[in-house]
């Protein structure tokens, strides 16, 4: 680790340190030596040389120029040398191995911690290690890591009951939105690249204590920001260097740990808070987001979950800024997320005949603008409460995995259709679906063709309508009561007990996932245009 000329300077205050520059440039040294008259032709600029005034008189002045010394002497006796000397002096009532053995010292600390550091960033995982040495670093100051949504992802200390702003900050675990319109009011994002390097806030400012601000940005993207926080105190050059050396490894941490390419810019990082929020997550965190997203926490509300048949990041962000300026279908916003995007809507089911006049002419635009994109979208079910966010999400996005397998065609699938499949997919990663079927409906088909299962499905489907199921599988009336009298015998089941019958459409549904039922082609789940217009009574 380099040291400064000014953080030297810091340090030897202790000492009576005064500093003299002849040069206008900055000095950083990497080591500290003995000077040597017998090699004072071959002085470094990195090394800082410590020595006494009558060394300095023997010294050649040709030899000054651009390097730095610690004397032991009074400003007064070196004034001589003021046009051409780069040094600091330090009070003769201290011995020359004081300072040699407290520089020594500071530069074994820095160049130690630095290691450390560095070993941390690369050896680990996760933030405990580097945030047990920020600890070590700042004994009397709180270290908080946030990233583009103002979580709080790591921290020094899990309280800070000197400064109840502070301490309110870990324990909700984000910086909420009061917060973030403070720091506005102090000036913090006016002018984000002040803090692309450590900079220090003093106080009048938003926690009331001098604090250090680094933030992260990547292609003009802010992605993280530190803070170190003096508790007591305020900070020295050493403090300064010390916080330096933390963020650059903890940049280092970032980019090891693939941090900039899985994190997001802030809206989507917010969003991503609501679709991952815990269970039992904070009303006032879902508030926040809420707030920050201009969403309502509460209202009538459906989810889009749109995707592309690749990977196409450049797309979303297309297709997203079209649908924000053109889409005429009521909603609370469009937000990109990854390579996806997310429409929140205003739910459509209690709309009057005429307000679903308009919406579906509006919803036709708006499924153009997808399909010109080359996008699908999933329609999760209502819900009322943006907590529930999460798993309205999941609903539209497993609308998309399950519909495209069974109706590859089609642009917009609803969840509300294919619910059932998703609870049997989760049912099945626990035991094999089939043992959940009425046993022996394999036997149904005989070997003479005549296919039982297919009346016995087309029965309970149409609501046991005797003629309804003759006419769809070709058949005389008096011959599919005959084949449903054997088909009952054979399953021993009363076909009369609405349990029995959703158990055995439970089945059906399981055999149709397995690719069993080839014979169900209902066209009432098929639409000429390739998608299916939303209506007051579906899902």
């Amino acid at each position: 680790m380099t040291l400064s000329a000014n953080l030297i300077a810091d340090s030897l205050q202790q000492f009576g340190g005064t500093m003299m520059l002849a040069q206008e440039r900055e000095f950083f040294f990497s080591k500290v030596q003995m000077l040597s008259l017998s090699h004072a032709d071959e002085l470094r600029d990195d090394v800082l040389y410590i020595s006494d005034a009558r060394t300095l008189r023997k010294m050649s002045k040709k030899n000054f120029k651009n390097h730095f010394f610690v004397f032991s002497a009074k400003v007064s006796c070196l004034e001589q040398y003021s046009q051409f000397l780069n040094a600091i002096t330090f009070s003769d009532e201290y011995s020359i191995n004081d300072i040699i053995n407290h520089l020594v010292e500071l530069f074994q600390l820095m160049n130690d911690y630095e290691y450390r550091l560095q070993l941390a960033a690369h050896n680990h995982n996760n933030y405990d290690v580097l945030m047990a040495l920020a600890r070590e670093m700042f004994p009397n100051c709180l270290i908080l890591v946030a990233d583009s949504a103002y979580n709080i992802i790591a921290s020094s200390h899990q309280a800070a009951p000197q400064n109840s702003y502070l301490d309110k900050l870990l324990s909700q675990g984000y910086y909420d939105k009061d917060s973030l319109q403070m720091m506005a009011k102090q000036g913090y994002f006016t002018d984000p690249g002040k803090y692309l390097k450590p900079a220090i806030s003093i106080p009048p400012n938003v926690c009331g204590n001098t604090v250090i601000l680094k933030s992260y940005y990547t292609n003009n993207v802010f992605y993280s920001f530190v803070g170190c926080y003096f508790l007591e105190g305020e900070p020295t050059a050493i403090d300064l260097r010390l916080f330096e050396c933390l963020t650059e490894q903890i940049d280092t941490f970032f980019q090891l740990n693939e941090f900039y390419d899985r994190s997001m810019p802030k809206r989507q990082k917010m969003l991503d808070d609501l679709i991952h929020a815990a269970d039992d997550v904070s009303s006032e965190y879902i508030h926040d987001r809420c707030r920050e997203l201009w969403i309502p926490q509460y209202g009538d509300f459906r989810l889009g979950y749109i995707s592309f048949d690749d990977d196409a990041y450049t797309r979303a962000t297309h297709l997203a800024i079209q649908l924000r300026v053109w889409c005429n279908v009521k909603n609370y916003g469009v937000f990109q997320y990854n390579s996806s995007i997310v429409i929140l809507f205003h739910d459509w089911h209690n709309y009057s005949v005429s307000e679903l006049l308009t919406f579906q002419d509006n919803w036709r635009e708006m499924i153009d603008i997808i399909k010109n994109n080359q996008g699908h979208i999933g329609i999760s079910l209502l819900f009322q409460d943006i907590a529930k966010l999460k798993v309205a999400y999941r609903q539209a996005k497993n609308a998309l995995d399950i519909g495209s397998k069974f109706a590859p065609e089609k642009l917009v699938l609803h969840y509300g259709k294919y619910a059932i499949y998703d609870m049997l997919w989760q049912y099945g990663k626990t035991m094999p679906l089939t043992s959940a079927c009425v046993p022996y409906l394999n036997n149904l088909t005989d070997k003479t063709g005549n296919n039982n299962l297919a009346i016995l499905y087309h029965y309970i489907r149409s609501e046991r309508n005797i003629s309804s199921t003759a006419n769809i599988v070709h058949m005389h009336r008096n011959s599919v009561i005959y084949r449903l009298q054997k088909i009952q015998d054979a399953l021993k089941l009363n076909l009369d007990d609405p349990d029995v019958r959703l158990w055995l459409m439970v089945s059906f549904k399981i055999l149709e996932m397995a690719g069993k039922l080839e014979f169900i082609t209902s066209e009432s789940d098929k639409d000429h245009l390739g998608y299916m217009l939303p209506a007051p009574t579906m899902d």
